[in-house]
């Protein structure tokens, strides 16, 4: 728990001071160039705060052995069963041939040899 929260501050702390400063000292429209700097500044900031919940799934990976259990369980055994199941399934039955029609009239073209 300590490092999700360690990690939730470094990934949301530059975030939020720059929403800060943006609303203190808003950039105008009327000058594009740096608007669109504060833009890409906030938009590269907010896929840091996104990145936060990649980056929890890896560090519970990593410190918890019981969430590498469950993690196991779910994709091996659930998912990877699935998987097979609908890609390689392979139908072993034998279906009879109840075409009769298609016999008869391979039949009599025999006959005419």
């Amino acid at each position: 728990v300590l490092m999700r929260v360690f990690v939730f501050f470094c990934l949301s702390l530059p975030y939020n001071a720059h929403r800060i400063y943006a609303i203190n000292f808003p950039t105008s429209r009327n000058t594009p160039m740096a608007y669109a700097i504060s833009r890409l500044i906030q938009a590269i900031l907010l896929s840091m705060i996104i990145t936060n919940y990649m980056v929890n799934f890896y560090i519970f990976i990593i410190f918890s052995s019981r969430f590498r259990r469950q993690v196991k369980l779910v994709l091996v055994r659930k998912c990877w069963q699935r998987w097979r199941y609908w890609c390689c399934h392979i139908n072993t039955r034998i279906e009879p041939d109840n075409n009769i029609e298609g016999r008869n009239s391979q039949m009599e073209s025999d006959e005419n040899i």
